[in-house]
């Protein structure tokens, strides 16, 4: 068999639309079977040819075409193979919408994932972002609560009962130790980790966070108990 029939079996295992990451298939499935520059070259010719469309500078896939012609790309598409496999997350407003704290959609998505090659990449209208950790439901967990409360007070048209409601699942499946793993992987601010401090405080949830933190720094966070009054008495207008 030819090593460019080796590379078009291992790609015909993909699917319409899902997104081929060019270096990590030839790590995983194609090293040692053809030589590295002839697996490129196959990959531009694919590309010439049609058969493939490039998303992205090292990430492929074979497009979608109705009877208007090729269909770019869709977003979910892009972030379903972002995250598949326990391989990523949405963050940013794509995950503040998933957890029911905005009804705001936004038009542009973000993602945690360990399929990319470098710390950023731009794919269609996702942005990636590499964390290289198996994104399994205690680290989405762990990491979605991180991402809320760094950027709680940038969350657009923020539903503070929905988040008092999300806040109540935090403080009851937290794992300080999936946390301690984390902080070791990727950089959050100080006041981010006081203010889950106080959310588990709220709680009476256990806690060593302040190991975390300096007993003689202020940190300017918002507060538990006036989150839950004003959501149990929101303002009318």
């Amino acid at each position: 068999m030819s090593q460019m029939q080796i590379i078009k079996n291992e790609l015909k295992k993909f699917e319409v639309e899902q997104l081929i990451f060019a270096s990590a298939l030839y790590r995983k499935r194609l090293d040692g079977r053809v030589n590295e520059l002839t697996y490129y070259k196959c990959l531009e010719r694919l590309v010439e040819d049609g058969t493939l469309s490039k998303a992205a500078r090292g990430v492929y896939y074979f497009p979608y075409e109705d009877q208007y012609g090729r269909v770019t790309i869709d977003i979910d598409k892009i972030g379903q193979s972002l995250t598949a496999d326990e391989s990523g997350m949405p963050v940013g407003y794509a995950l503040y919408n998933q957890l029911g704290l905005t009804t705001q959609v936004p038009a542009r998505k973000e993602f945690l994932t360990s399929r990319i090659d470098g710390d950023k990449k731009q794919i269609g209208k996702c942005t990636a972002y590499r964390l290289n950790v198996k994104f399994d439901k205690p680290t989405v967990d762990t990491l979605s609560v991180l991402e809320v409360l760094e950027h709680y007070k940038e969350i657009p048209d923020l539903d503070e009962g929905a988040f008092m409601d999300y806040s109540k699942r935090v403080a009851e499946s937290f794992d300080e130790k999936v946390l301690a793993k984390l902080l070791k992987k990727r950089r959050y601010k100080k006041s981010t980790i006081a203010f889950l401090r106080n959310l588990l405080n709220f709680y009476n949830i256990k806690n060593e966070l302040n190991q975390y933190l300096s007993e003689y720094s202020f940190y300017d966070i918002p507060k538990m108990e006036d989150i839950n009054e004003s959501a149990s008495n929101p303002v009318v207008f």
